[in-house]
């Protein structure tokens, strides 16, 4: 009998240690399972710094892509820095030794019966997946940084093949990423030196294009329009496509652009825009060039368009209401009609 109570008392005793013990070990996984939680929250709510689609925005669009890629890819490195021990003191002490692609099911078992709403092994390996990213993925964006360097500030042949509104644009967004890329992976000496070959090479490039464009722009003059036409008279017309125009929200109406319609001349007679099944016109067309600029134009050229300007009926007269647009092109603002 003495024996028996003895056993119940030593029972006891290691039940009333070990139940705190339990409760504690539980509190702990409860504290870590939330941080894991929290963290796993903010890195969803990161954008990814990696450029979604590869390199290549729209010409003017670039440095401003790279410039936001590194400023998500310090956030990155910031929350690396912050959590790096916490991470290791986890996979220690749930899952020693073993990989992400291992350690989320042996999380998932321990904490299942938490009942916490989620899957905190799965959560853990998405974190750890994201911030290994870090490894290669700093010197990846800076190459393709250096890419779309290359590709618009010193490759001639894809130059060229931009519209003219876009080459000198392109050229001078390509020499400011010479100071955006190697700030992607600073120290790599690899970057540095591609950076340091580019550099001579762009400004280079831009003046074999700025010389070709002041050419261009000398041999060009303002097309002053015909003298005559089937109905109406051309300077007239002239002045009611003027007011269309910039009355118009693509066009004069575009405040975003700040665009101003300055000068507009008639190029080309009437011609049907639109036939009804019988054949009859039921909408007339005028060609017409318009010089327009906005608050991305030099102050020393406008862009000139060749349009179309359509009428809203049968009748050859200033009721339009529609445009077509054909080529465009640069002029020297100066020979425009004052």
């Amino acid at each position: 009998m003495g024996e028996m109570w003895s056993r119940s008392l030593a029972f006891v005793a290691i039940m009333s240690v070990a139940a705190p013990a339990a409760a504690q070990d539980e509190a702990q996984m409860e504290e870590d399972a939330e941080s894991i939680h929290a963290l796993y929250q903010q890195l969803r709510e990161l954008p990814d710094f990696r450029l979604d689609g590869g390199v290549g925005r729209r010409i003017g669009e670039n440095r401003q892509a790279y410039v936001q890629a590194r400023e998500r890819l310090e956030q990155l490195r910031r929350i690396q820095e912050q959590h790096a021990a916490f991470l290791q003191t986890v996979r220690e002490r749930y899952a020693p030794g073993q990989e992400p692609w291992q350690f989320a099911g042996t999380l998932n078992r321990r904490f299942e019966e938490l009942g916490l709403g989620y899957d905190t092994g799965d959560e853990l390996q998405s974190i750890v997946e994201r911030l290994e990213l870090l490894e290669n993925g700093p010197r990846e964006l800076a190459m393709a940084c250096l890419q779309q360097l290359e590709d618009t500030g010193v490759n001639q042949t894809l130059i060229r093949d931009l519209h003219e509104f876009y080459k000198l644009e392109a050229i001078r967004e390509a020499r400011t990423l010479l100071d955006v890329c190697p700030r992607m992976a600073p120290g790599d000496a690899r970057i540095e030196r591609r950076v340091a070959r580019l550099r001579p090479r762009v400004e280079e490039t831009l003046a074999v294009f700025e010389e070709e464009e002041r050419r261009l722009l000398a041999s060009r003059d303002w097309n002053g329009g015909v003298g005559s036409l089937s109905s109406g008279n051309p300077q007239q017309l002239a002045q009611v496509g003027l007011r269309f125009l910039r009355g118009l929200p693509d066009w004069g109406g575009n405040r975003e652009r700040g665009t101003q319609v300055l000068v507009v001349s008639i190029t080309r007679d009437w011609f049907p825009a639109e036939r009804n099944l019988l054949g009859q016109v039921t909408k007339w067309a005028l060609g017409v060039n318009v010089a327009v600029r906005d608050n991305t134009t030099r102050d020393e050229v406008v862009n000139v368009y060749d349009i179309s300007l359509v009428t809203t009926g049968p009748e050859k007269n200033g009721s339009f209401g529609g445009v077509w647009v054909g080529e465009s092109w640069r002029l020297l603002r100066a020979k425009l009609p004052r």
